[in-house]
C-alpha cells in the first residue's frame, strides 16, 4: 500500500524571564506558546519579526499581575515541534 507523508511540523516559542516585584522579591519563569508558524515558513528575515509578536503576546499576559516592577528577558527561541501525518492513497 502507498501512502504520502504530509509534514505539518510547526514552532513553539519558549521564552526566560526574570521578574523583579516591587517587594523586592525575584522571580524566573519559563513560558512557552504555540504558533501556528509552519515549518517551510520561518525563515531568517521574518524571524525577528515572528518572535517579536510572540514576545508581546507572552509579555501582555505576564504583566497583567500589578506586583511587577520589572521584566527582563533571559533567553527567547523558537523550537521545532516534529509532526508528519501519513495518509493511504
Amino acid at each position: 500500500m502507498p501512502f504520502t507523508k504530509i509534514n505539518q511540523s510547526f514552532y513553539r516559542y519558549e521564552i526566560t524571564y526574570r521578574i523583579l516585584n516591587w517587594d523586592k522579591t525575584e522571580e524566573i519563569r519559563t513560558e512557552s506558546l504555540d504558533t501556528d508558524i509552519l515549518y517551510n515558513k520561518l525563515y531568517f528575515w521574518n524571524r525577528k519579526r515572528h518572535m517579536k509578536e510572540c514576545e508581546r503576546k507572552v509579555i501582555s499576559k505576564v504583566i497583567q499581575d500589578g506586583r511587577i516592577s520589572r521584566l527582563q528577558i533571559l533567553q527567547e527561541s523558537f523550537i521545532l515541534i516534529p509532526r508528519y501525518i501519513c495518509r493511504v492513497n
